[in-house]
């Protein structure tokens, strides 16, 4: 049956309008129509300028105010210059006492029949701990009766006194009907009729329980949901995966789920990196679905002095969730419990010392509560750690926390992301230069995380603003610029930043830098293939159509001196990759096996976070504690090498390239070490006086020639190229004239220790 719409006015003529000043309503039996009143004067008046001849064929007048559309109604009662609302209508168009208020009158030709209506319920006075339960097959026809006729907007909200109740509804969404097939209805208003299908939902404060008999598809989703607004970049992939594991079943109505013969997820892990936006991520999808305030609980804040306290916070957690679902059954609410930092109180059972064992009770008490006899479908516990190896692996089966999304370091198109969501502010006021690529900026901050790019904006900021300061009066808070609107972020500000906001899975620019104390100087043919063959493994890697392998491993041996060290720091610079870590000897000082093992396993984990890393394993026989007296050497660190170069890489589209150098090719061979590396390189010596005079003549103090000449021929023995640097320095401090000369190094030449191998210094590896 095609209902039908009011007739339209005599005139085409439209938007008329008056001025009137809002007041209250003349009476208690007027405040539950959702009509407005105004004096009969008045209501001539805005017919007349709309064209309407004769008002007395008119049967309803809609007019638009704040951008809502309702039935205007003269009464005697009402003054003139005077527009009665009740205090429900006043606050959703935010209309204060008094107020003038733009009357607009709406052309009823310009309304369709209402199609269908969703319509959010709840208790206009909230009361803690109260539920009203409401028959929605009841309320609907009831609504229509008392409401029929009129035009209702998404965001508008009415009274209704149901049952000594009063209620508050929200118009979630009004969908007109089509007339024809042709007719576009995305945008016009629309007038409750008979045939209008009505739908109620729960409101957002739990206070009602609506009630039916019809399967209704649930809204989870807030109706102003978007992901831009959730303001977290470059996580796109990763919220596809959230939506489709935990909340895509939560969609269809229950009974659909019931019939499938599965459950919903409840629970989720987030792990990765720090500052990537775990914690972000849970209060931003908290925020915008249909469901309870989320409760935020710190892992550390469970933990409680008394016995059996920390058992109970985990129980007080859940206990609104149970007492809904026991009133509610299927239609209870999503309750959501975020528990960050949850290592700190699930970690694996039986690993933490102490005796009063509530590390293992909460992790119990957790497990019960989730997936126990009572499992409760109407919750989501979402964990966050950056310690996943730590998590008790029970929690992590399905049926508990079975979703594991891991949060990783953003790629270059989330950071453009993330640095477009941190500048809009700026942009929007000004205060961004025009200089400022954030395309730029996106690609020369790799393996930043989300907090670190947010850190690089505050501190561009801090340029900004200390530009404008004048330290000598800062005091009295003066400032150079008098217009505000000149202060620039800058490129250059952003370049300051940089330098100062470093990753902390970037380049380890320091320990590189003093890896390479000289220049490197490819001296003999060795050297130069040297050089070219890690350009090739690093090009392979590097390059899409490259190599598969993920894991290339590679062993420079050398005598002490050779510059294996600065060789392996120059390729690691040299490759650009986001995250090079050396691991070097004197950084395990003080460390126990159990501590270097657990080190060398932390280093390799931060490193596999990278799309491209690259680790140097420096001097490993010093990492293995070796010593020729016994031999004697740590079996742990040994054994924790070979494994963690040989390791499979356990992301697909990650590589990681590992060098390490020894002085000892014996060690590496009699433990079978070398045998855990895919390729080895021999770093030459210094052997010909051609390569001597190479290194030396034009370096300061060697720019005789006749003099240098005169070193390379004297040499005579096999030198170390950092050897052969250092003892070229330290023949300058000697030398009085500005080049030195050739007698002066041969005698920092003898002062040098000479290398003695001792026939029996592996008779214990035979």
């Amino acid at each position: 049956m095609r209902a039908s719409a009011p007739p339209p006015p005599s005139s085409s003529s439209s938007k008329a309008a008056i001025t009137l000043q809002a007041d209250n309503l003349p009476g208690q039996d007027l405040a539950f129509t959702n009509r407005i009143y105004c004096n009969g004067s008045d209501f001539r008046e805005l017919l007349t300028r709309g064209g309407v001849d004769h008002p007395e064929q008119l049967p309803q007048c809609f007019v638009e105010v704040k951008g809502f559309c309702f039935t205007l109604e003269p009464i005697p009662r009402m003054e003139k210059g005077r527009l009665g609302l009740n205090r429900l209508q006043r606050e959703c168009g935010r209309i204060g006492l008094r107020e003038d208020v733009v009357l607009t009158l709406q052309p009823a030709k310009n309304i369709s029949p209402m199609a269908s209506i969703k319509i959010a319920i709840d208790l206009y006075v909230r009361s803690s701990g109260r539920t009203l339960d409401v028959d929605a097959d009841k309320l609907g026809p009831d609504f229509i009766d008392r409401f029929k006729g009129q035009v209702f907007r998404p965001h508008q909200w009415l009274a209704l006194d149901y049952h000594g109740q009063l209620l508050k509804f929200t118009i979630l969404q009004a969908s007109a009907m089509k007339l024809s097939p042709e007719q576009d209805v995305s945008d016009r208003l629309s007038f409750l009729a008979k045939e209008t299908d009505v739908e109620f939902h729960n409101g957002d404060s739990g206070t009602v329980r609506v009630t039916s008999s019809k399967p209704v598809q649930r809204q989870i989703f807030a109706p102003d949901f978007n992901f831009e607004d959730l303001g977290i970049g470059g996580l796109s992939k990763e919220f596809a995966d959230i939506f489709r594991r935990a909340f895509a079943s939560r969609v269809f109505p229950p009974q659909v789920v019931k019939n499938l013969g599965i459950t919903h997820v409840r629970g989720m892990l987030l792990y990765g990196p720090p500052g990537t936006g775990k914690t972000l991520i849970a209060r931003q999808i908290a925020k915008f679905l249909r469901a309870r305030e989320p409760k935020i609980v710190n892992g550390p804040e469970i933990l409680d002095k008394y016995v059996g306290q920390s058992e109970a916070k985990i129980r007080e957690l859940f206990a609104d969730a149970e007492e809904e679902q026991k009133k509610e059954g299927d239609n209870s609410q999503l309750h959501i419990i975020i528990f960050d930092e949850i290592d700190a109180i699930c970690r694996q059972r039986g690993t933490v010392s102490g005796g009063t064992g509530v590390n293992d009770s909460i992790v119990n008490q957790l497990l019960a509560k989730i997936d126990g006899v009572d499992s409760l479908d109407n919750i989501l516990l979402i964990g966050m750690t950056n310690r996943l190896d730590m998590i008790d692996e029970a929690l992590l089966r399905p049926g508990r926390l079975e979703v594991h999304v891991e949060i990783g370091l953003p790629d270059e198109e989330g950071r453009n992301e993330i640095f477009n969501i941190h500048t809009k502010q700026m942009r929007e006021h000004g205060y961004l230069g025009s200089d400022v690529s954030i395309p730029h900026l996106a690609h020369v901050t790799q393996n930043y995380s989300g907090a670190e790019i947010a850190g690089v904006v505050r501190s561009a900021a801090s340029q900004a603003f200390n530009r404008e300061v004048n330290l000598n009066t800062i005091s009295t808070g003066e400032i150079k610029t008098k217009n505000l609107e000149e202060i620039k972020v800058t490129a250059n500000d952003f370049e300051l930043a940089l330098q100062e906001v470093k990753p902390a899975f970037g380049q380890d620019t320091v320990d590189l830098d003093s890896c390479i104390k000289y220049d490197i100087v490819p001296f003999c043919p060795e050297v130069t293939e040297n050089i070219s063959d890690m350009d090739h493994i690093i090009n392979e890697l590097k390059s899409p159509s490259g190599t598969s392998q993920q894991v290339v491993s590679v062993l420079l041996t050398g005598p002490k001196g050779s510059g294996k060290t600065a060789l392996a720091a120059y390729m690691a610079k040299k490759s650009d990759f986001p995250f090079v870590r050396v691991v070097s000897p004197e950084k395990f000082v003080g460390y126990g096996e159990h501590g270097k093992v657990t080190q060398l396993a932390k280093t390799f984990d931060d490193a596999y976070k990278s799309k491209y890393a690259c680790i140097i394993l420096d001097d490993i026989e010093t990492l293995c504690e070796y010593v020729r007296i016994g031999p004697r050497f740590s079996n742990s660190v040994l054994q924790a090498l070979k494994v963690l170069v040989t390791k499979q890489h356990p992301k697909p589209d990650r590589k990681l390239l590992i060098i390490a150098t020894t002085a000892s090719s014996d060690f590496v061979r009699f433990t079978e070490l070398e045998d855990a590396f895919s390729l080895h390189m021999e770093v030459p010596m210094v052997s010909t006086p051609a390569a001597v005079k190479m290194l030396l003549y034009g370096r300061d103090g060697y720019t005789n020639e006749a003099e240098v000449d005169k070193i390379a021929r004297s040499v005579g023995t096999d030198l170390g190229v950092n050897t052969l640097f250092m003892l070229s320095e330290l023949a300058r401090q000697y030398a009085p004239e500005d080049d030195v000369p050739c007698s002066t190094f041969m005698r920092v030449l003898r002062l040098r220790a000479p290398r003695k191998q001792p026939q029996d210094s592996l008779q214990g590896f035979e």
